[in-house]
């Protein structure tokens, strides 16, 4: 009986396992809708699957990201809570933390900045608390850059280093390509667009194997054509 029921418990955190997967590869294709789909599916498996659940949170943010008004507001909303429950289950978990900032970022946007002041300071804690537990998340570096980019002075913001936040999410990560054109757009705002388009070359020269990728290439792509 013992046995039976162990063979159970593995067969049941395979098929959860195998769910995760499943999700991520339909990020990488660009179903979100089937990303959310696996990734609830493989938390009603286990409430416990941190992997499931931050994941969750960032395909709910990303689905939220082609989507308009309160059905888009809801997913980011949803996304957080997501991210929240990851983060109770394990705190340790960077990811947790990183796609809690995630969410929290675009719903900030999404609200406008002046309006969620609140989720600014909030956002900033968990990218804060994202490079505390893995100092070496390039991902996290973008976010904290971005964040001093967009927050006014008054609440904290301090554009004046996102240049070296930016430089450091690279190095990390050199083969991002969302690091290099978010950079280079900044850059270009900046008429530093000599600087930008070294970056842009750089991000032109990457693979775009994922729909995410191919997003931010044709973003790349959009950002060269404007300079020359």
């Amino acid at each position: 009986m013992k046995k039976l029921l162990f063979i159970m418990m593995v067969a049941l955190l395979s098929v959860s396992f195998a769910t995760v997967a499943d999700g991520i590869r339909a990020i990488d294709s660009g179903d979100y809708v089937e990303a959310i789909k696996q990734f609830e599916a493989a938390v009603a498996q286990r409430d416990t699957n941190v992997k499931a659940l931050y994941e969750l949170a960032q395909a709910k943010t990303l689905l939220a990201g082609t989507l308009e008004g309160k059905e888009a507001e809801t997913l980011l909303e949803e996304a957080t809570e997501a991210a929240k429950q990851a983060i109770a289950v394990d705190d340790s978990e960077p990811e947790a933390h990183f796609e809690l900032a995630r969410a929290l970022g675009r719903l900030a946007q999404f609200r406008g900045v002046l309006q969620s002041l609140g989720i600014a300071a909030e956002m900033k804690s968990e990218i804060e608390r994202t490079i505390e537990l893995d100092p070496n998340h390039g991902g996290a570096y973008h976010a904290l850059a971005l964040w001093h980019q967009e927050v006014p002075w008054i609440a904290g913001g301090r554009a004046g280093q996102t240049a070296g936040l930016f430089e450091k999410s690279i190095e990390l990560d050199p083969d991002s390509i969302t690091h290099l054109a978010d950079y280079a757009e900044i850059l270009i705002k900046e008429g530093k667009t000599e600087l930008a388009a070294k970056y842009l070359e750089t991000a032109l020269s990457l693979d775009a194997n994922t729909y995410g990728r191919q997003q931010d290439k044709e973003f790349a792509q959009s950002l060269w054509d404007s300079i020359q």
